[in-house]
């Protein structure tokens, strides 16, 4: 199985309903394909991660690269692995409420962790990602209440 992760910027940037239908289509293809995954987006930008067989991910990569609603595309992580991190999530959706800070930082933490041996877990950097771009009242652990 194949994790692909990327970064792109939308082109233009997207109302509620657009980003419905991208979700739609999506989760129907990804249905279709064995796809599994997570798409962050805010300010602007999308962050995805899609898991699945290999001619699938590929497959759905070709499209989104095409996809005009899509530019400055950068993968940033890419291997090879023995399970998926969202089974049953033909795709998750989270908005962001922060700014391109959060992308450049998660982006960071993922390039560093890809030169290490073996495929790393992605699940743990998305979900942090997500949780600190959430506002609310916070305990003192840090977590949304």
């Amino acid at each position: 199985m194949k994790q692909l992760l990327y970064i792109s910027r939308a082109t233009p940037n997207p109302d509620l309903d657009a980003l419905h239908d991208l979700l739609v289509q999506a989760r129907r293809r990804n249905g279709r394909l064995g796809v599994t995954g997570l798409l962050l987006y805010g300010d602007g930008r999308f962050m995805q991660v899609i898991e699945g067989p290999t001619h699938s991910i590929d497959e759905v990569y070709a499209s989104i690269c095409a996809d005009a609603r899509h530019a400055d595309i950068e993968t940033i992580y890419e291997a090879y692995c023995d399970q998926r991190s969202y089974s049953g999530w033909r795709m998750a959706y989270r908005p962001l409420h922060g700014d391109e800070q959060a992308f450049v930082e998660a982006k960071d933490v993922l390039e560093a962790a890809h030169g290490r041996a073996g495929p790393i877990d992605i699940g743990p950097v998305m979900r942090t990602l997500y949780r600190q771009s959430l506002t609310g009242p916070r305990d003192r652990r840090g977590r949304l209440q």
